[in-house]
């Protein structure tokens, strides 16, 4: 462990609350071995599931207001969920950092170290097939294969 103040948090990465945890604000982050999470909230009238990106909102001036809705390609992901589903209007912990599973969308599939994007409603899909993209919307890489609309493992950096 790391020289410096240590945080110790009163709830685990798998918390949902629908009101803010006390102590927390939103975009507080959180170091987990090998992983980095950030406090979020999700304002979307639908729950975000594991394995989905989340981006901006598009009223979000904050950064810290997430959905798992997004515009195919355009949107810049910003953490994915991975310890439990951040159900409609609550606060919880989105993963920015790490290895993690991740959902290719449908018609995707991924070669290992291939470069990923965030598809519609939250999927990930190849930076390849996505148009009129830049560098900046490459947030993570496949670790393993996939066929497409499966599940494999994917190394993330949304910081």
């Amino acid at each position: 462990m790391g020289s410096g103040p240590q945080v110790v948090f009163n709830e685990n990465t798998s918390a949902v609350t629908a009101t803010k945890s006390a102590g927390l604000n939103v975009g507080t982050l959180r170091y987990e071995g090998d992983r980095v999470y950030e406090y979020i909230y999700n304002p979307s009238v639908t729950a975000a599931a594991i394995t989905l990106g989340m981006c901006d909102t598009a009223s979000s001036t904050s950064g810290y207001s997430l959905t798992a809705s997004t515009t195919t390609g355009y949107s810049i992901c910003r953490g994915l969920v991975v310890d439990a589903i951040i159900s409609a209007s609550c606060y919880g912990w989105l993963m920015k950092r790490g290895v993690a599973t991740f959902e290719a969308g449908a018609n995707n599939s991924f070669a290992v170290g291939q470069g990923m994007m965030l598809g519609a409603l939250g999927v990930m899909q190849p930076a390849t097939t996505v148009s009129l993209t830049g560098a900046h919307n490459v947030f993570g890489y496949a670790i393993s294969a996939l066929a497409s609309g499966g599940s494999g493992l994917g190394y993330f950096n949304c910081l």
